[in-house]
């Protein structure tokens, strides 16, 4: 049977923020076990990313960026109670001990923040390796400055300088003002958005999501330390663009266009930005100008708890796991260069795709910064009874033998390239040549066998259409007559699957098979009834989780037209009763599954596969 899920991830009731409290206390609670699992004790550093395998999720490769957000994130749940079994103090000093390997500034910028945040001083390490980068604030030498390092870097100083001795603090403010200054150089204050950096000609026009946030957290921390109405001016020009180009079901987009303040690409659309990013920058915002944004957060909330095209619910108790992203298939991901060029030619959305759910998969791969951020953004919400004890441990990972970044070898990594430009020559080939065998197949296939598959057959209004789902009983009625005029063999399904197992040929007339999709009761009220008068017989795949209950089908909620009629005329989409399919199938006709909820089975995992079918 399919699990339910937890009640407090259940965001169908409404909306209110006492309800996303309930929402987000359990994913404080996962991430704080999920981050346990990522921890690598002899390397001091948290993995790379956990992705899922053939095996379940397993980790792959170390990063000092990601441990130093992990530690932000680890350090301000504990401060407000949160319990977890990991040492800050070792987490602290393994990021540290990173830093000859780092080669980023931002990435220094983090490990400033973090250090100076848990330790509540300077550590002359860090800001050695930073001054070793030289006076960067000057802007000479035809420098590159990406918003997020900068940002990165600009909220570094101004944690350090909190900590700092007097002494320290005013070299330290001197820096803040020099990043200061150069992250105002990506931002546009007429359209309210970041760039990706200063590099011309595409990178200064057009930029990410994660610029947008950063940036806007680095502007609300400098207007608070410095009292700078420009910088909190700035901050808020921001949050009202991001807010404004938010989109319907609450997904945070991608890729913006700064001159004109649009959307490039709306994916991929990745959990961090729902739960974690934009909320910790948002909030910060609120502190510093009293501004609510809570009403935007919850709407992006409410994203990853299964209102997305896929109805997928990216948060897994089970792995302690927050899946990274919704992406586009390919090959329309890959039309992200194209959009890029249409919304610098001044397209809106830079040509818009439709968000068909065919055409959506998800990233099942979850980051140890991800879950940071996540804590740090709602480590406000005090832990509830019992979430205050100290959780179980898991058993940790096997740490990586190598201390290097990347596990695999270069052999290896060089192997699964070749593999994935295989596998994508092949899919190339097939979608080429597939239409020729196509059209050699009408004059060499005489026994070949058509499918015709329905889903509703109905009489819906005309604004309330539903072309892809929806024959009207007239036109139904009309093709079958078709059929028999035609004298074409319609088979059951038994029958054409005795024949491709090696059974009897039906013979070399045209023949057909119907199949209707889904368990629609007019399938038992109009198609059922045509059949019989035809003789026919007909293959019925319906959704079994839904049958004889009174629900509507959960992949139509995002149909328009299917939902508006559906709160007219609920009957119109009722699914079948066991009564309805027992009757049809002692008629002869045959009844199969569906699967159990109509879940992407792309989506999911093997398990969850299985449960399906």
């Amino acid at each position: 049977m399919k699990k339910e899920s937890p009640p407090a991830f259940d965001l169908a009731k409404g909306a209110g923020a006492p309800l996303l409290d309930d929402a987000v206390h359990p994913l404080m609670s996962l991430c704080l076990k999920g981050l346990e699992r990522m921890w690598a004790p002899r390397e001091r550093l948290f993995c790379f990313t956990f992705r899922d395998g053939r095996n379940g999720p397993a980790p792959e490769g170390l990063s000092a960026r990601y441990t130093a957000i992990a530690l932000l994130g680890l350090h301000r749940a504990a401060e407000r109670g949160w319990p977890s079994r990991l040492d800050r103090e070792a987490i602290l000093n393994g990021v540290i001990g990173s830093i000859p390997s780092v080669r980023n500034i931002g990435t220094l910028g983090l490990i400033l923040w973090a250090s100076s945040r848990v330790a509540r001083r300077v550590d002359a390490r860090v800001m050695a390796a930073i001054a070793s980068y030289g006076p960067f604030y000057r802007e000479k030498g035809g420098r590159v400055y990406a918003t997020t390092e900068l940002a990165w870097l600009l909220i570094g100083l101004l944690e350090a300088g909190a900590a700092a001795s007097l002494r320290e603090k005013a070299e330290l403010m001197e820096l803040a003002q020099g990043a200061y200054r150069l992250l105002k150089g990506n931002f546009n204050p007429k359209t309210g958005l970041f760039a990706f950096s200063n590099q011309p000609p595409f990178r200064s026009r057009l930029g990410f999501f994660d610029g947008q946030v950063y940036g806007m957290y680095a502007f609300s921390e400098y207007a608070g330390a410095f009292g700078d109405g420009e910088a909190l001016e700035n901050a808020v020009r921001l949050a009202r663009a991001v807010t404004r180009l938010q989109g319907e079901r609450g997904e945070w987009a991608w890729h913006y266009n700064k001159e004109r303040g649009s959307v490039v690409e709306r994916y991929p659309v990745y959990s961090v930005h729902q739960h974690g990013m934009a909320p910790m920058a948002l909030k910060k915002l609120s502190e510093v100008s009293g501004e609510d944004f809570s009403r935007e957060i919850d709407k992006g909330l409410k994203w990853i708890f299964g209102e997305n095209p896929l109805g997928f619910h990216f948060a897994d108790p089970e792995r302690g796991l927050i899946w990274r992203s919704m992406k586009r298939r390919f090959p329309a991901e890959k039309g992200i260069y194209l959009k890029k060029l249409f919304s610098l030619a001044g397209a809106s959305e830079g040509g818009r795709y439709p968000e068909d759910p065919a055409f959506l998969r998800i990233d099942r791969e979850c980051r140890p910064y991800e879950l940071g951020w996540l804590l740090f953004a709602f480590s406000d919400l005090p832990p509830k009874r019992g979430e205050a004890e100290e959780p179980p441990i898991r058993p940790l990972p096997a740490p990586p033998t190598d201390s290097s970044i990347p596990i695999f070898s270069k052999r290896d990594r060089a192997r699964l390239f070749l593999k994935r430009m295989l596998h994508r020559a092949v899919k190339y080939v097939v979608r080429l040549f597939y239409p020729l065998y196509l059209f050699f197949d009408l004059f060499r296939r005489k026994d070949a066998v058509r499918i015709l598959m329905y889903h509703k057959v109905s009489d819906l209004p005309p604004e309330r259409e539903v072309p892809y789902c929806n024959v009207s009983v007239s036109a139904f009625e009309a093709q079958m007559r078709r059929l028999a005029e035609k004298k074409i063999e319609v088979l059951s399904l038994e029958e054409t699957l005795h024949w491709l197992r090696g059974g009897r040929s039906p013979g070399r007339g045209k023949k057909v098979v119907l199949t209707f999709d889904d368990g629609f009761q007019d399938n038992y009220f109009h198609a059922y009834p045509i059949l019989k008068r035809y003789r026919f017989k007909g293959a019925f795949f319906v959704i079994a989780g839904f049958i004889g209950k009174e629900r509507f089908f959960d992949h139509l909620q995002w149909d328009r037209p299917a939902l508006a009629d559906r709160q007219a005329h609920p009957e119109r989409w009722r699914p079948m009763t066991w009564e309805m399919l027992r009757e049809m199938q002692e008629d002869g006709m045959s009844i199969g599954s569906h699967t159990l909820s109509h879940r992407s089975l792309g989506a999911l995992s093997r398990e969850e596969t299985w449960e399906e079918v």
